[in-house]
């Protein structure tokens, strides 16, 4: 057979297998939701199995892996006061201004450090230095205000505080 007839019927049983395949892929598929439901119900028994072995592991995983951290956090208002009765707008803006002055030096390794000594930090926490205790502490001061943060973390609640 010439190899132009051949080609042509080859091209012609390609597209009867399209026809087909596509006749197959409009077809609509019906799904039985009472069948699924007494599907579902036959399995109860693993799904209740697997949500209870799921709660175990997030159990152990919390309580025995995961170190419990302790947030302290004291807020202070900066106000620089000129006059003892009155508050004048540059009061209020010098105010807003040295949050974020005393933000850094709260931060500092002179503050930090004279904090650590004045608590006696070194008994509790050997080997704590500066460091250390900046790792501790996180100082924010929210936008467009007066209020300084100060947040401590520790493992130890009593160290938190």
């Amino acid at each position: 057979m010439p190899e132009g007839i051949s080609g042509k019927k080859e091209e012609e049983k390609e597209k009867e297998a399209n026809v087909e395949t596509n006749q197959y892929s409009n077809d609509e598929i019906e799904i039985d939701l009472r069948e699924v439901f007494i599907l579902l119900l036959g399995r109860m028994w693993l799904i209740v199995l697997v949500g209870i072995l799921t709660a175990a592991a997030g159990f152990a995983i919390s309580a025995f892996l995961i170190a419990p951290t302790y947030e302290s956090t004291s807020k202070i208002y900066i106000l620089n006061k000129q006059q003892e009765n009155t508050v004048t707008y540059s009061d209020v803006q010098l105010g807003t201004q040295l949050t974020k002055d005393y933000a850094e030096l709260i931060t500092s390794r002179l503050v930090l450090e004279k904090v650590i000594e004045d608590l006696k930090l070194e008994e509790v926490y050997e080997g704590i230095n500066y460091e250390g205790m900046l790792e501790k502490v996180e100082v924010t001061t929210p936008t467009d205000t007066r209020i300084l943060s100060i947040t401590v973390t520790d493992t130890d609640p009593v160290m938190a505080m």
